[in-house]
């Protein structure tokens, strides 16, 4: 019964000290970083976007897709608010 208590609290030792160990080195660890650098574009919303003219129009797209349509149609969205 005596040696149960001794191997009981040896366990629980080495699994507090594992716990804390793995705390520290994930608390101290450097800034996570994607591997390569894609942009998370997100779903896809509703757009309002205003042309060169003053016409708007609205588009249904994720923010990458926004931004590729930005830059080649000379239109400047905004996130539709209804």
């Amino acid at each position: 019964m005596r040696s149960n208590r001794t191997i009981a609290k040896a366990l629980l030792a080495g699994a507090l000290s594992t716990a804390l160990g793995l705390g520290v080195m994930t608390l101290t660890a450097p800034r996570a970083e994607a591997l390569d650098k894609i942009p998370l574009c997100g779903p896809t919303i509703l757009w309002r976007c205003t042309g060169p003219a003053g016409q708007e129009i609205l588009f249904p797209a994720t923010i990458c897709l926004k931004t590729r349509f930005e830059k080649r149609s000379g239109y400047r969205c905004v996130p539709y608010t209804g």
